[in-house]
């Protein structure tokens, strides 16, 4: 574990323990309980984390996978030109890989599936340290490459042109406090 937390495949949501797992579960919790919404509302909706992430192993994410139709995208931000904050052209195809994964109901999202093997070979720079910038790697690898932001808003547009829409879920109403619970 590289983080130094107590999230497990087990357990992804930790122990409890830290502070800093604690926050970071109740911003999962509000972020998921607003999917939740746009599920019961009829409200396409997308939901964006790191591949490797453990959220996508939380109990509630499997239910709306299973239960709601919802499903998930992976993509690698290299193979949409994900670049060091530090890259220069001399240093050649060097791109952040960044494997990412989006929950989502919204059928046209699945056109953002590209993976660092669907695109031309290429090196890649680890998301450790700053660059040469002076720029923390991890802070410069939060924005999405162009291409990608281009190619998500297109499809979303692509959908909402042509009046596409979600049927709202007969779900239960499930409160914050409960997915806080939880």
């Amino acid at each position: 574990n590289m983080n130094a937390c107590t999230r497990t495949q087990d357990r992804p949501e930790g122990d409890g323990s830290l502070e800093s797992e604690v926050a970071g579960n109740k911003s999962a919790a509000i972020a998921l309980w607003l999917v939740w919404e746009c599920i019961v509302h009829g409200v396409y909706v997308s939901l964006e984390h790191p591949l490797t992430s453990r959220l996508w192993k939380l109990p509630f994410v499997s239910y709306v996978l299973e239960h709601c139709g919802l499903f998930c995208v992976d993509f690698d931000q290299c193979a949409y030109g994900k670049r060091p904050s530090d890259w220069q052209p001399s240093d050649g195809d060097v791109r952040v890989l960044k494997a990412s994964r989006i929950l989502t109901n919204n059928h046209r999202l699945k056109g953002l599936a590209k993976r660092c093997f669907d695109v031309e070979k290429h090196t890649h720079q680890p998301v450790i340290g700053k660059g040469t910038d002076g720029q923390s790697r991890s802070t410069a690898a939060a924005a999405y490459p162009r291409a990608f932001a281009c190619r998500f808003a297109s499809l979303v547009r692509m959908g909402w042109t042509r009046r596409e829409r979600t049927t709202p879920s007969k779900r239960p109403t499930l409160t914050l406090a409960q997915l806080q619970q939880n």
